[in-house]
This record gives structure tokens, sequence and C-alpha cells, in this order.
């Protein structure tokens, strides 16, 4: 195994060889899935994001364990679904089954979506792709207390220990990759 290694995220360079999509949850800006856009397809998932580069497919929604509506609170990058504010839009919600169901299976799924991973994690069916890039917001439950606690991380990350092997590998920011067990 060999990682590909960015300043704050690691994914494992058998995603080379793997079939499937690159998932990019919460693309803002597109930085963490430019290295792939030359080789695999990518489609980024975020309601704030208007620009699409050359390659990719971009999916101006939230991905829940839900379709229909819902609200989108702050802006930029700490937008967010459960932290009230008065700063809020509108923005329509898919599930991830009805995400792949249009665009394909997944390679890699990264998810930097501000608190909503947990409730998203245990709503779709695993394995769910060859490598999960992950990251837990439970660092910042002083300063947004709707989020889950790391208890809850602890818990969700112990229930996808059937399918995925799990490295973290950025403690600051609570980042983690999972990579699919083989033979599953």
């Amino acid at each position: 195994m060999a990682l590909i290694n960015q300043d704050w995220f690691q994914v494992d360079d058998r995603c080379w060889d793997r079939p499937g999509q690159v998932y990019d949850l919460g693309c803002l800006a597109w930085d963490w899935s430019r290295p792939y856009l030359e080789r695999i397809p990518v489609v980024g998932v975020d309601p704030q994001e208007t620009t699409c580069p050359d390659g990719a497919v971009l999916v101006q929604a939230v991905v829940a364990p839900f379709s229909g509506k819902c609200r989108l609170y702050g802006g930029g990058l700490g937008a967010n679904t459960h932290q009230v504010s008065n700063n809020s839009i509108e923005t329509t919600a898919i599930t991830w089954q009805d995400l792949v169901r249009l665009h394909g299976p997944a390679n890699i799924l990264k998810m930097n979506i501000e608190g909503g991973e947990i409730p998203l994690l245990m709503s779709i069916d695993h394995p769910a792709a060859d490598q999960i890039c992950v990251a837990f917001h439970d660092w910042q439950r002083d300063s947004m207390p709707t989020l889950p606690p790391k208890e809850a991380t602890q818990a969700v990350l112990s229930y996808l220990s059937r399918w995925y092997d799990i490295i973290e590998t950025f403690p600051k920011l609570r980042w983690f990759l999972l990579l699919k067990k083989e033979g599953l």
C-alpha cells in the first residue's frame, strides 16, 4: 500500500486501478479532487459551488439521508445543515443512493460536509466505495454544540470497521481513510 499524500488527507494509490468515480462531497473550490481530474471521473457535490472544472460533473445539492429540500446555514467553508443561524438558504438534498444511480459506482468517496458525515455514513449501504476519505467535525463541538461528540465518531468508526480498514490520516482535523477490506 502506498498513500497519495496531500497536506490534510491521504488516499491509497490503488485508486488508479479500481473502477468507479471520485465523489467529492463538499467540493467547494475543488481543492481536494483536482489531482484526480485527468485520470478518474470526478463528481463534485456542493450547494454553494458554481464552477466546474473540465472533466468533472457538478451537482449543486447536499447529500443527505433524505431527498427534498433543506436549509444550508452560514456560508463559505463552514456552511452546514445543522447549526441554525439567521443566515440560511434553501437547497436541494439528494440521497447517496440516488447520486450513485445517476452517476455510477464510487471508487473514492470524500466527505468534508461540516458535521453531516455521521448521519450520511449511517444511512448508506456499505461498502459504499473502495475508499472513503472523511473529515469528522467533532473537534469543533465547542463552537458548534449541535455536532456529535467524539464518542459518536468512535462508535461510527467501530461500526464501519466491518467493511473497512481504518487509518487516521490527519489527527488535528480528524481526517480518516477507510479502505474497503479485500474480498468484500
